[in-house]
């Protein structure tokens, strides 16, 4: 099939089930319509929406802008009522400012002369609106708006040259997202590690009792031990993900995996990390897999909003060259906290195809 193309930008409103598989239904898209050296097409996210637009939307916009690179963005916000989103002014108002500050952000970035746009639209499959019309028409009712033009039909643009062609190619989304697999376990499950970690951050800011739990499970793991065998209760699971939140101690974690040498890694001093790491690519770290398994088992009993093990179990997955595995944890960081760093720097080490450090050993 050749490359799709679009008469304008707000038909990527019927494409986007395509390209994702499934129908979203209450929830934001954000898809880099242009992004990246190359200028190809980049990443589409996911913002899940209750009853109103998170107020950080606009936050969350600009760093998928940055992380990526995007020229030509595309905002689109699913729901089930397009008149009661239209009537919700400060949904609305948060999606078109969003908008416009996306706009500005990405006309500051890009060297002249090129420019790029950002297209923001909403809809529930049977009519879609743009919100810059939105914006420019005074409001007098949802009829009036339809009257006028500036609500439309949604199948007009399924008729679409680019649409009708994915039909004819057999493209079919399904009308709910799949149920996929669960990165974390059940609330019955996790809840008293996750009470565990919780108290241990009321508790104290420091994290040495954190610290000496870290230094006994990759002992253990060293040693052969099972991730559930070097993690056994809830509070020692507890003080491993409340560990992640210092940035010194996830960076030792990390630099544990990937190096064998270093095996006291509450003796390493912040100025060492870098060169470590470093020498850390000449050689296979011995305990890498079984490093990850363990953070990976750690972030399947952490909090809804804690990104940590799950940005970390990313990386060293990146590290090790599972690019798969890599990107779904990331992801699910993502999901925990949009603006967690290390998950958006492994997001765009895949994005832009970088090397992990293992390959090229």
């Amino acid at each position: 099939m050749e490359k799709l193309r679009l008469r304008n930008p707000h038909e990527s409103l019927a494409l986007i089930p395509h390209l994702i598989g499934f129908r979203p239904m209450n929830a934001i898209m954000l898809w880099a319509l242009t992004s990246g050296p190359d200028h190809s097409s980049g990443p589409i996210i996911r913002i899940e929406v209750e009853d109103d637009l998170p107020h950080d939307l606009i936050d969350v916009v600009i760093d998928f802008v940055d992380t990526f690179d995007v020229e030509d963005l595309v905002i689109a916000w699913y729901g089930s009522d397009l008149e009661a989103m239209i009537n919700n002014h400060t949904a609305v108002e948060i999606l078109d400012t969003a908008g416009v500050a996306a706009q500005h952000f990405i006309d500051k970035t890009l060297p002249p002369p090129d420019d790029g746009y950002v297209t923001v639209s909403l809809t529930d499959y049977t009519h879609w609106a743009g919100c810059l019309s939105l914006r420019d028409v005074p409001y007098a009712g949802f009829d009036e708006l339809v009257a006028e033009g500036v609500v439309q039909s949604f199948d007009e643009l399924n008729e679409s040259p680019a649409l009708t062609e994915l039909v004819f190619h057999g493209s079919a989304p399904f009308d709910s997202e799949p149920k996929s697999e669960q990165s974390r376990e059940p609330w019955s499950v996790r809840s008293g590690a996750v009470i565990a970690a919780r108290a241990e951050r009321l508790r104290t800011s420091q994290r040495r009792k954190c610290g000496n739990a870290w230094h006994r499970a990759l002992e253990d793991i060293r040693a052969g031990l099972a991730p559930e065998e070097a993690a056994p209760t809830d509070e020692i699971i507890g003080l491993l993900n409340a560990g992640l939140d210092s940035i010194l101690l996830r960076d030792r974690v990390i630099l544990a995996a990937v190096n064998s040498n270093i095996t006291e890694i509450l003796k390493v001093k912040k100025h060492e990390i870098a060169r470590l790491l470093g020498e850390a690519t000449t050689t296979t770290s011995e305990h890498l897999t079984a490093i990850i398994e363990l953070v990976e088992y750690i972030a399947a009993f952490s909090d809804d909003d804690d990104p940590a093990a799950f940005a970390v179990a990313a990386y060293l997955r990146w590290w090790a060259g599972d690019l798969e595995t890599a990107c779904n944890n990331a992801v699910a960081a993502s999901a925990s906290n949009p603006h967690y760093s290390l998950a958006k720097l492994v997001l765009h080490a895949l994005f832009v195809d970088l090397p992990a450090p293992i390959s090229d050993m």
